[in-house]
């Protein structure tokens, strides 16, 4: 639907924004930063997982946008980005195992492994946060 692709494309465009302005604020008020982050990685790769699901390109593109989220949450020393990308991740590590493993290995060979493929990013995810970034008790 055009529609929807049209939807998709302003979301991305707003979260963009949205992260942009909370990396402008990040030195000025913490706290709008975190807003802006929050909202602004959910709108950007809420859509981009979306146009995924309808485009190759977009399909091809969403792991390095995972990918690039951990970075930006050690660069930014951010608990809540990478909280949403691992987040994220998990959804696209369900979308695969839906899409591509469930009809060849079957519904419960493909859990258990979809199971562990989560249990690995978020222990990631884990050692990230303890080891990377600074002030492990409180969010960032």
């Amino acid at each position: 639907n055009p529609n929807e692709t049209f939807v998709s494309y302003l979301m991305l465009i707003l979260g963009s924004s949205y992260l942009a302005l909370g990396y402008y604020y990040q030195t000025l008020k913490k706290y709008i930063s975190n807003i802006l982050y929050l909202f602004g990685f959910l709108l950007f790769l809420g859509a981009v997982f979306g146009l995924s699901l309808k485009s190759t390109f977009w399909l091809i593109v969403f792991p390095f946008l995972l990918v690039g989220t951990f970075y930006a949450s050690v660069l930014w020393q951010s608990k809540l980005i990478l909280g949403i990308g691992t987040l994220f991740t998990f959804i696209e590590i369900g979308r695969l195992t839906a899409e591509y493993f469930s009809k060849t290995l079957g519904w419960p060979i493909a859990l258990i492994l979809a199971g562990f493929a989560i249990i690995l990013v978020g222990y990631f995810s884990f050692e990230v946060s303890k080891r990377y970034l600074r002030g492990s008790s409180e969010i960032k």
